[in-house]
């Protein structure tokens, strides 16, 4: 890994709750960045904290037309989550596609791609980025297959961060299950990572020129969901979520110690059972 002191033009696929803290937080550090959104009614918003806006939805009846001038950047940072749920596994591949083939005819150097330890099954043991994969869930067997796509495109460098589940800010783990019963799995695992982690994680990324790597992105906790979420509840002061008393469990732990090794990072909030975080 080098250091460079030379400050690049970044973009920024997909500025949501993710990626617009991002894209102001390169602002600030002096990198030039275009930040994309699907709603014309957030150009404003982007536009206003001095990110260069573009209206971009990856469909085939989308809007498109700005791809080639978005992707004239150094990096591209790739924050699209495939949406299982709403439009089906097929839909985002399409859409995918269509990326994929601005990024092959574009100048960019460097993509980094968000992901997500979804991409691991539940094995009761300890995951890590040297695992032969087969995922579990449709949004898992996606997300991989998304990953190999990027890694077959010619002549870019390509760095896969695989997320665990994001929390801070307005996204409180507390709100998931407070006042809900007869919930299941209290004793499953949880591997989360705070939003202001994985900002810095990517801009170190970008400044240590890391390239052609695969990091897990997760705290270095991994509190049961019964006793983590209860006490999610108690510091807001919400009524706390109800487990069933006993249950076989399957769960992960999401090894975060290349990360840590390799860029040499010190969480922010690495223990997020403190509940000393925003």
């Amino acid at each position: 890994m080098e250091n460079s002191t030379s400050k690049k033009s970044v973009s920024v696929l997909g500025c949501g709750w993710l990626g617009l803290p991002l894209a102001r937080h390169l602002l600030q550090n002096g990198f030039q960045v275009k930040g994309s959104t699907t709603s014309p009614e957030k150009l404003a918003l982007l536009k206003k904290s001095g990110i260069e806006p573009f209206l971009i939805q990856l469909s085939d009846g989308g809007n498109h037309t700005q791809l080639s001038d978005f992707l004239t950047s150094d990096i591209l940072v790739v924050n699209y989550p495939p949406g299982v749920r709403k439009g089906g596994a097929e839909q985002f591949r399409n859409s995918f596609g269509i990326l994929l083939d601005g990024v092959a005819k574009s100048l960019v150097s460097k993509i980094i791609y968000v992901s997500s330890t979804s991409v691991y099954p539940n094995t009761n043991d300890t995951v890590s980025e040297k695992m032969q994969l087969q995922p579990d869930s449709e949004a898992g067997k996606v997300l991989l297959e998304a990953e190999d796509r990027l890694r077959e495109l010619s002549g870019k460098e390509v760095v896969i961060l695989r997320m665990a589940g994001l929390i801070g800010h307005d996204r409180q783990p507390a709100r998931f299950f407070a006042g809900k019963k007869g919930l299941t799995n209290g004793e499953e695992l949880v591997n989360l990572i705070h939003r202001d982690d994985c900002v810095n994680i990517i801009h170190k990324m970008i400044e240590e020129q890391v390239s052609g790597d695969t990091f897990n992105c997760c705290s270095d906790t991994h509190p049961p969901k019964r006793g983590f979420y209860t006490k999610a509840a108690a510091v807001l002061g919400m009524v706390p979520p109800q487990f069933a008393a006993s249950e076989v469990t399957s769960f992960k732990i999401v090894s975060n110690e290349k990360l840590k090794s390799h860029l040499k990072y010190d969480f922010i909030y690495g223990d997020l059972t403190k509940f000393d975080w925003p």
